[in-house]
């Protein structure tokens, strides 16, 4: 459920101004704000968060090293202390970084120089001097070769792959030939060798250097942490006022109304004073949710996408069970859901004493799997194997209706298809319904407009009104009678009157055009509605990968020998892409749903999250 929220304001005597906020800072329970009145000044002092971003910095360095350093590296030396961690990683990453530059260029140079052979640059300077000549290396095109001039010069070809032609000249001085680029050559292969090899020895020991700082990189964000406390120290003072030429403080936030008689308790032996006051109308009020069992873990689904308004009611719940039953029937079949059942067990065995939320998103996981288990058998679904199989025949007992919407002949079954279409459509219906049952309730207790609810009431008989008088005889209730189609076009008059009068004027043409508008939103509900057919026709669409796969390792396996292997091979891989696929499917369009089909009407959103004023480091 999303708290409510109370802004307070704190004022005592400046000298204790610090002793209070750092008490204040130890409770955690309270967002400072700052002051936006003009009536006072603020404290106005400048945040220094330079330290903090530093570390910050720092922290994110050795995390990156983290995954390439061995076992061995991540043990601890005790002579290595975090100030000298600090000062010293940014300048031997300098270090590192120079190396593989000068690595980068030694392997640009020898790349230049391989066409024109293995040759000692003290030999071509000896020869140089001894001749009195000057060696100079080219690089041409055939073409260019063909039409140079070497007059005076004697050309000698080194390398002619058919595209290039590398050679040495032999001048009594210093040439430029036109066509030929040259190449400056001040050291040979044998030596560029060797200076990459020392390179490579500089970057491995720059390495264990910074390898050895790595086992230190949680101190290093604690260290982080004792920082922001500092940063946010000084917010809270830099935010607060000192009216009364500087004699008194005053600080003002959000608090939730659970903890605000803690705050009070705080306070008793203080010379501070604490007012409720009230929010001014363009505040934006903290959300603080805080929820348990499903709701918690429908909590990580809502935050996922966006922070409830304050004035949302929490979907937490709601949100959490439609995706839930959205997973499963996308995911589909029973023979994945129980392997990944299986899966999420031996995850929840293996991490010890996870954080609240890693408990929470394994939870989900157990949560979904096990509705596809138990969605499989329902819909008689197990590796794309249909019920009439011998292995999963006890099935058949359990089964309300063909997920696979095969007949045992592997003909579509149009009677499981339409079903299961129009069960798509009706969860679609109950959905949307929910979502304006919801805002009705709170366009009532919240804002005491009964004229909206009424609106979204008379949209809820027409969206069921609809189903039954245009679709088939359902659960034997008859369709296409005259009274359905009739009370349709009531409860669209009832939205037309409702919204012309929203419309809040007594001008015609916007009575009308508010009348109109608030009947087209049917489009907009007949659209949201259909997109619900996603949950069968994914779910179809992996049943049916699935039994493909299935019909091509049986094929394989049938003609025997080494044929059984690739069969094997067929269906394991077959079925384990088939369930990334799903997986996909189930988590991007189950939370879409919820998100786009629900949210669109009840759910504000684009609130901001309650961030408490407290210590980061216990």
């Amino acid at each position: 459920m999303i708290e409510k929220m109370h802004k307070v304001l704190f004022a005592g005597p400046l000298e204790i101004r610090s002793d209070f906020i750092v008490k204040l800072q130890e409770k955690g329970v309270v967002e400072p704000e700052s002051y936006k009145g003009e009536l006072f000044s603020k404290n106005g002092k400048e945040v220094d968060t330079s330290s903090a971003d530093r570390i910050l910095a720092i922290f994110k360095t050795l995390k990156k090293y983290r995954s390439e350093a061995l076992e061995t590296d991540l043990r601890k030396d005790g002579k290595i202390l975090i100030h000298e961690i600090i000062e010293q990683l940014p300048l031997i990453e300098d270090e590192l970084r120079a190396a593989k530059e000068n690595e980068l260029q030694l392997n640009k140079t020898k790349s230049i120089l391989e066409p024109l052979g293995d040759f000692d640059i003290t030999d071509l300077n000896d020869i140089e001097k001894r001749g009195s000549v000057c060696l100079q290396f080219w690089e041409t095109s055939l073409k260019n070769f063909e039409k140079a001039s070497f007059d005076g010069v004697f050309p000698l070809i080194i390398k002619d792959d058919g595209k290039k032609i590398y050679l040495i000249t032999v001048s009594k001085e210093k040439i430029s030939l036109e066509g030929l680029s040259e190449i400056i050559v001040n050291d040979d292969i044998k030596s560029i060798d060797k200076k990459l090899e020392e390179t490579k020895n500089e970057k491995e020991n720059i390495l264990k250097k910074i390898y050895s700082f790595v086992p230190y990189d949680r101190d290093i964000y604690d260290l982080y942490l004792k920082e922001l406390n500092i940063v946010n120290y000084d917010n809270v003072i830099s935010a607060s006022i000192e009216p009364l030429d500087g004699k008194i403080f005053v600080v003002q936030g959000w608090c939730p109304d659970k903890e605000l008689k803690s705050i009070y308790e705080m306070v008793k032996e203080m010379p501070v004073t604490v007012m409720e006051i009230e929010p001014e109308k363009n505040d934006r009020i903290p959300t603080f949710m805080k929820n348990k069992g499903p709701a918690a873990i429908g909590q990580e689904l809502v935050e996922f996408y966006d922070t409830p308004s304050y004035t949302d009611w929490d979907p937490s719940s709601i949100v959490f069970f439609s995706f839930l039953l959205f997973f499963s029937m996308i995911m589909g079949d029973g023979g994945y859901g129980l392997l990944l059942f299986i899966i999420m067990i031996v995850v929840k065995l293996k991490v010890k004493n996870p954080k609240p939320s890693g408990k929470r998103i394994i939870n989900m996981g157990m949560a979904l799997t096990f509705g596809t288990f138990v969605y499989g058998i329902i819909s008689g679904g197990f590796f794309g194997l249909s019920p009439d199989n011998k292995i999963f025949g006890w099935l058949v007992k359990l089964q309300l209706f063909n997920g696979g919407c095969t007949n045992p002949d592997g003909s579509m079954n149009s009677t499981d298809l339409n079903n299961m279409m129009r069960a798509a459509i009706i969860i679609g219906i109950v959905h949307i319904t929910l979502s304006l049952i919801v805002k009705s309730a709170k366009s009532i207790l919240d804002e005491k407009d009964f004229l909206e609810p009424l609106r979204k009431l008379a949209w809820i008989f027409a969206m069921w009104l609809f189903f039954f008088y245009y679709g088939k005889p359902f659960m034997g209730i008859s369709s296409q009678l005259p009274i359905q189609l009739n009370a349709i076009y009531a409860a669209l008059g009832i939205v037309a009157v409702i919204s012309g009068i929203k419309a809040g004027s007594f001008n015609p043409v916007k009575i009308l055009l508010s009348a109109f508008l608030g009947v087209y939103d049917g489009v907009q509900f007949f659209s949201d509605v259909l997109s619900y057919i996603r949950i069968f026709a994914l779910g179809l669409s992996g049943a049916l990968i699935a039994q493909t796969f299935n019909s091509l390792a049986y094929g394989l396996i049938e003609s025997g020998g080494l044929f059984i292997v690739l069969g094997a091979f067929v269906f394991i891989a077959g079925h384990l892409l088939n369930i990334g696929l799903c997986l996909m499917s189930a988590v991007i369009h189950g939370l879409r749903l919820n998100v786009l089909e629900y949210y669109r009407w009840s759910f504000e959103g684009a609130g901001r999250a309650f961030k408490p004023f407290k210590n980061l480091v216990n």
